[in-house]
């Protein structure tokens, strides 16, 4: 039989005329039927004096891109950093397999940088003055694919501990293929006052049809 063939003509789920129209892609795409759609899987909010936030739940088997945002990433000592790690079979994992890059424009300066430690970053040096903070978002990729890297993306703006305004973008590369089941967020030192991430999948890019 040719590559692609089949005896019967495929019956969508997705039932129309056959063509699409504004109100049924509206429809649909309220209904989650299309791949490519971001869908909240949780929120997390620290109390003061928490030393991070870990998402357990990050649903692989149904999306291949992780989509995070947070907000009002406040430390409660001054030049800390929000870092991630990752965790492979609820093992946290510390060796120095996470490498990345980032560039940023500080208030008349810019530089970037290179690195190979036991962290990604996903926030620069933020105090914890009442005019600091910072927020951002980022991307995480094949978290669930145990044969390919995980790939990390990140962007951010903050007010940050010499009251200057800064913006930071970058990303990098878990070195080596794994499984990941847990997320983590913490400060390099210190605690919390007070942060907020949410955490969203994006539909695996594939459509379901039936054969009857």
């Amino acid at each position: 039989m040719p590559y692609g063939y089949v005896t019967k003509q495929p019956n969508q789920k997705i039932k129309n005329s056959g063509v699409f129209s504004i109100t049924d892609v509206a429809v649909k795409q309220q209904e989650g039927i299309f791949s490519g759609s971001y869908e909240h899987i949780e929120t997390k909010t620290a109390s003061a004096g928490d030393g991070f936030l870990r998402f357990e739940n990050l649903l692989t088997d149904r999306y291949d891109i992780h989509y995070y945002t947070f907000a009002n990433f406040q430390p409660n000592t001054d030049s800390v950093q929000l870092r991630i790690r990752l965790y492979e079979g609820g093992v946290e994992e510390t060796a120095n397999v996470y490498k990345w890059g980032y560039s940023y424009y500080d208030t008349g300066t810019s530089d970037s940088f290179t690195h190979n430690v036991n962290y990604w970053r996903a926030a620069y040096s933020t105090g914890n003055d009442t005019n600091e903070a910072a927020a951002g978002h980022g991307y995480f990729y094949n978290l669930g694919d145990s044969a390919r890297y995980t790939y990390h993306s990140m962007m951010h703006g903050q007010e940050h501990n010499s009251g200057a305004i800064r913006a930071v973008y970058g990303g990098g590369t878990f070195d080596q293929a794994s499984t990941i089941d847990m997320i983590k967020f913490f400060p390099n030192s210190g605690t919390l006052d007070a942060l907020e991430i949410s955490l969203y999948g994006i539909k695996k890019l594939w459509y379901e049809f039936t054969i009857n």
